[in-house]
């Protein structure tokens, strides 16, 4: 008698939603091999009902068994390391990483006052912003392709190629003409943001390779990079513009000189876990569109991308525009980056035990009811009181983008190009972000209630989309 069997497979869990790639040896050859008996008996079209009487001898003693237990015998899964030297190494790689990418785009308030008053006197705040803008997009919209590069080739072609880019656009903003705004545009702007994008997929995405029951702390400590970045940034522009006399272009070429030795030591110890022919392939698009789960995390964080950045943009634009002076406003970005690192760190820790989604939703839906307060810091204390709170939960909420990401993910081999394609798609929301509440600050001559309550508008939507998504997960509390 011959038969189909199901095919085994591996019931999602509480860690993942990883499908087993592979059967169990043990497995396959007890069900790839028919017993004696079933030899014996000869090939029926029908089960043999149980009150037929069937004359064969009884199979061998040594005959494999026709019900083994598969899920004794079978792993359960992936298994992730959650720590060792090359671990914690690639993490500290990703650290590098984000304090000299993203970390720098996050300083960018610095330069939207200082534009606004110096190199571009007579822009509107709108066009300013544009800058800021593509460097943001590109630092996420490029994940698609930073992605294949790097689950084809391995961290460091894209990190080699980033760090290129990202040095090159400093370096040539440095030695842009006063009210040629197509050079900033180009250099600062594209240059750089290409950049940015191959560096930031290696650095948020080989750490969650290595780790599952730690990925809240460590996309904390990789992400908190950004905030140790924004915090020191700008106090390093408002010395050397401000106070020591530097000019502008020698400013930017020790800006680029930094980025360039940060990036090579993390391109130095960024690791995968797996040999490139185990990751060749093309990205399992269909898998991702199909994905209620997917799809719907990621409309939430396009959404909250229309609102979560701008105010790292516009806090110091908006000091001076509540009279502080140009110098105090510089250090309004230090305080709000500063105050993300503990966010990052803190709640991602809480998450591993709470659950990423659940603690995502919860930091994201806290973070807006803190925006809609903000026309109500109208001094310089209330500013930097504003700022820290919603730093440190702002920074919590990026900090678990890519954690949530990689639960979603197939198999910890496409985790990089999950988030590559993730982050493309949620990168439209930051490159419309910012010259959105740009003109509508420049629209009301000046006043920045409007681009608030936008802002404070789009991340309420984005809290209400990460709880849909969560609902799409498993039934389990600690998800």
């Amino acid at each position: 008698m011959s038969y189909q069997r199901p095919a085994y497979e591996v019931r999602q869990g509480d860690h993942s939603s990883y499908q087993m790639e592979e059967r169990h040896p043990a497995y396959s050859e007890a069900h790839s091999r028919p017993s004696d008996a079933t030899a014996l008996k000869g090939d029926y079209s029908d089960p043999v009902s149980p009150d037929r009487a069937v004359t064969t001898p009884s199979p061998p003693p040594t005959a494999a068994p026709l019900n083994p237990a598969p899920a004794s015998a079978a792993p359960a899964g992936p298994t992730f390391p959650d720590g060792g030297l090359d671990a914690w190494l690639t993490v500290l790689g990703g650290f590098l990483t984000f304090f000299a990418g993203l970390g720098f785009i996050s300083s960018y308030a610095v330069f939207q006052a200082y534009y606004a008053q110096n190199q571009l006197q007579g822009r509107s705040e709108a066009a300013i912003a544009w800058i800021g803008s593509i460097q943001l997009w590109g630092n996420f919209g490029f994940g698609l392709p930073a992605g294949i590069l790097l689950d084809r080739y391995g961290p460091k072609v894209p990190m080699l190629l980033g760090t290129a880019l990202i040095v090159l656009g400093t370096m040539t903003t440095s030695a842009c003409q006063d009210q040629q705004y197509y050079q900033f545009f180009l250099s600062q702007g594209l240059c750089s943001a290409f950049g940015y994008g191959l560096v930031f997929n290696p650095a948020l995405s080989v750490p969650n390779q290595w780790f599952l029951k730690k990925r809240g702390l460590v996309g904390g400590l990789v992400v908190g990079g950004t905030s140790f970045g924004g915090a020191l940034w700008p106090v390093m522009l408002n010395r050397m513009l401000n106070f020591d006399g530097v000019s502008f272009g020698w400013t930017l070429r020790a800006c680029a000189f930094i980025q360039l030795a940060l990036l090579l030591t993390a391109t130095m110890l960024i690791k995968t876990r797996f040999p490139r022919k185990m990751i060749n392939g093309p990205p399992p698009l269909k898998e991702m569109f199909t994905s209620l789960r997917f799809n719907t995390f990621t409309f939430a964080e396009l959404v909250g991308f229309f609102g979560l950045y701008s105010p790292y943009i516009f806090i110091s634009a908006y000091g001076v525009h509540r009279g502080a002076s140009l110098s105090t406003s510089f250090y309004l970005s230090s305080v709000l980056n500063a105050t993300s690192f503990f966010g990052r760190l803190l709640v991602g820790l809480g998450s591993d035990k709470l659950g990423t989604f659940n603690t995502i939703t919860i930091s994201t839906a806290i973070t807006a009811l803190i925006a809609w307060t903000w026309p109500a810091a109208t001094n310089n204390a209330g500013n930097f009181v504003w700022g820290a709170f919603y730093g440190f939960w702002a920074g919590a909420v990026v900090s678990l983008l890519a954690p949530c990401v990689a639960r979603i993910a197939s198999s910890p081999r496409v985790i990089g190009q999950y988030v590559g394609v993730n982050t493309t798609i949620a990168a439209l929301g930051v490159l419309a972000a910012e010259p959105v509440a740009g003109r509508l600050i420049s629209n009301n001559r000046g006043d920045f209630d409007a681009a608030q309550f936008f802002i404070a508008a789009m991340i309420t939507a984005c809290a209400i989309l990460f709880a849909c998504a969560r609902l799409t997960m498993s039934r389990d509390l600690k998800v």
